[in-house]
């Protein structure tokens, strides 16, 4: 799971400089998104330790369904801003406060989607095939 918090600085900081760099410049804008990346991802690492120690020692099914149906909620708003995205992208009219528009859009897209995921993990992660203890007998 560490290459997610990779990933969650490396998009903040591209975010911020699609929307920052006209403003602030091109430097200014890479270190204020890997700022606030690496705080998020330390943020949803904490979130993420703590849930795990209540998943893990208080199992319930309602909370795997309740993970579910959030991530589900999540893709759906995720697909709605795409959309969202792609038509305001085709509705393009070349001035910088349409491509900061359209980058907004989009960023919230992904943090709607990955937002679900992360609370499906944390709500009911159901563990990979690999993780589950191996209870057949060997002859």
């Amino acid at each position: 799971m560490k290459w997610n918090y990779g990933v969650i600085v490396f998009l903040a900081a591209l975010y911020s400089v699609a929307t920052g760099t006209a403003r602030y410049g091109f430097l200014v804008s890479i270190i204020a998104g890997v700022l606030i990346g690496t705080l998020f991802a330390g943020f949803l690492r904490l979130i993420g330790f703590r849930a795990r120690r209540i998943r893990v020692n208080n199992p319930k099914p309602w909370m795997r369904w309740t993970g579910s149906f959030i991530y589900w909620i999540g893709c759906a708003l995720g697909v709605y801003l795409l959309g969202l995205t792609l038509y305001m992208a085709s509705q393009y009219d070349g001035t910088p406060s349409s491509v900061s528009a359209t980058s907004l859009i989009l960023g919230a897209a992904v943090f709607w989607w990955a937002m679900g995921w992360v609370i499906r993990y944390l709500l009911g992660h159901e563990p990979r095939r690999s993780e589950e203890p191996d209870t057949s007998e060997s002859a």
